[in-house]
């Protein structure tokens, strides 16, 4: 459980945070947000899908970490890993950006002050004399980056969405028992319709600069057997995965 507020000098003065990856928020976590600019690192280790958010209906690009709801087979508490990419939304932890309180105009940082590396003695402070410290400006620089970046992401998605790339899948597992189980609510690209784009379309996207993401986003899908690795690795049985268009 996340528990982000808003980041002010009198209510935070005295916190300290660890300046670490959250490796054990992360390794239960089974998708993790990456944004258009990180979609080729992103696709050396894992599938990625469309989500809609159920809350708002805005769609973002995630990256599948398991199978199974709060689970990550390609991470460890402990910061063992098996992948070559660390988004970057995970890598500001414990900060995000959020709509200010008080203007909704705006976007301010947040803190999840129950996070991991939250720690009062060895932490590294957000404020010095009433002041913010360089490690929290550095913060904050690369909060705003993210913050742009997850607008390119959503211009990005909005123009697959307005060539209709964009198709409903479903995940059918295929169990060691021999049983099935789906997995629902994943978005993502339509090769058949990219491959039949006429050429005003296709310039269009390359003018863009979304070819790229588009092929990285295809090839993801064969980050899947990754996963199947993972799981088997922590004696699931996942024998296979077929990737099921939503009519």
């Amino acid at each position: 459980m996340t528990n982000f507020k808003p980041v002010s000098i009198e209510k935070h003065k005295d916190l300290k945070v660890l300046p670490d990856i959250d490796w054990k928020f992360i390794a239960n976590q089974h998708q993790l947000e990456v944004t258009v600019s990180e979609l080729l690192q992103s696709a050396s280790s894992f599938p990625l899908f469309l989500v809609k958010n159920p809350e708002n209906g805005a769609t973002s690009i995630m990256a599948m970490t398991s199978f199974v709801m709060n689970d990550n087979v390609l991470v460890k508490e402990d910061g063992d890993h098996q992948i070559a990419y660390i988004p970057k939304a995970a890598r500001s932890l414990p900060f995000n950006l959020g709509l200010d309180p008080e203007n909704d105009k705006s976007v301010i940082p947040f803190v999840d002050e129950d996070s991991n590396l939250i720690d009062t003695e060895n932490g590294v402070s957000l404020f010095e004399e009433g002041s913010a410290t360089s490690y929290f400006q550095k913060m904050n620089q690369q909060l705003e980056q993210l913050y742009h970046e997850q607008i390119a992401s959503s211009k990005f998605i909005q123009a697959l969405d307005a060539l209709s790339l964009i198709q409903e899948v479903e995940l059918e597992l295929t169990l060691s028992n021999n049983s099935k189980s789906t997995l629902k609510g994943l978005y993502h690209l339509n090769e058949d319709a990219f491959n039949k784009l006429d050429n005003e379309q296709q310039m269009s996207l390359l003018s863009e600069g979304y070819y790229s993401g588009v092929y990285a986003m295809l090839s993801s899908l064969t980050q899947i057997n990754r996963l199947i690795q993972g799981h088997a690795k922590q004696g699931e049985g996942v024998t296979g995965v077929n990737i099921k268009i939503v009519e």
